[in-house]
């Protein structure tokens, strides 16, 4: 690890966004606007309708929940 910070697409901060929620015991909600929202209300910076996309379709998915699991299980290597 370099300590550098690593850049990020939308697609990707919303994937690890939505695989530490998943993992934590949260629920992202059943829409993408209120989701788009809730990204605002946190302050996360980038393109939130876009982000709240990508994370729908995830949610939606029904092998999200194990591939959540393997996401944050990589962390240290990031």
């Amino acid at each position: 690890m370099t300590g550098k910070p690593v850049e990020l697409s939308d697609t990707e901060a919303a994937t690890v966004l939505a695989a530490l929620v998943e993992t934590t015991g949260g629920r992202w909600p059943a829409h993408p606007a209120r989701i788009a929202r809730t990204l605002r209300r946190l302050g996360i910076d980038g393109n939130t309708e876009q982000m709240a996309t990508a994370i729908t379709a995830l949610v939606r998915d029904p092998d999200w929940s194990h591939r959540a699991r393997e996401i944050t299980s990589s962390a240290s290597d990031w």
